[in-house]
């Protein structure tokens, strides 16, 4: 460990806990993977990484899961966030909340990690990965390398993971960021027999070095 307990920027990574709460939703039944989502004007309007939604599109909440896993598309995150809290904004009280019963050191601003407001330490998103790992069914999406986001209109989006530990087969997922104010983040995890490892990389200003 090194600075473990300093509260930090990690961009996409902030999603852990938006995957966290998504899972959450399907294990209670309060939404279910073939149920449709509109995506609205502000959650298609998302700057960054994106998976090139259209406002008023419909998709399966599975494809926006997957797009928002194996892509980090902050539109396809925000457009769930709203399906299963009503607003974003509402969401994010939900992540906070869910921090508080972690009891984990983290500040959320938004869903995607967009805002550099939201700060949380290096070991708490390991405990909000290792709580994220009880849902096996993440790493069905997390351990994809690219997948094709067919749109209502036909055309398609080409999604590829930005970790390349799972294009070497190295990890299974599960999240990468980075902004030039934060630098560079990661949090991976690979499994050996039995036992699952976790890595936890905030701030690193080479780009590289976090998947070497």
């Amino acid at each position: 460990e090194k600075n473990a307990d300093e509260a930090l920027h990690g961009a996409s990574v902030t999603k852990l806990m938006s995957y966290l709460l998504f899972f959450e939703a399907l294990q209670q039944g309060s939404v279910q993977l073939q149920e449709e989502v509109t995506v609205s004007k502000e959650a298609a309007s998302k700057k960054g990484t994106s998976a090139f939604l259209d406002a008023g599109e419909q998709q399966t909440l599975e494809v926006l899961l997957k797009a928002s896993i194996v892509g980090s598309a902050n539109d396809a995150t925000c457009a769930l966030a709203e399906k299963i809290a009503g607003s974003e904004a509402a969401f994010v009280e939900r992540m906070n909340a869910r921090a508080d019963q972690l009891g984990v050191d983290a500040v959320f601003a938004d869903c995607t990690g967009l805002s550099e407001q939201s700060l949380v330490s290096a070991a708490a998103f390991a405990d909000i990965a290792a709580e994220l790992c009880r849902h096996s069914a993440f790493f069905e999406y997390s351990a994809c390398w690219t997948y094709s986001l067919v749109h209502a209109s036909g055309r398609e989006t080409e999604i590829t993971n930005a970790n390349t530990l799972v294009r070497d087969g190295l990890c299974d997922g599960m999240a990468t960021g980075s902004t030039s104010a934060s630098g560079y983040s990661m949090v991976a995890s690979a499994k050996n027999g039995n036992a699952r490892f976790l890595c936890v990389i905030l701030g690193d200003r080479e780009a590289g070095r976090r998947a070497s």
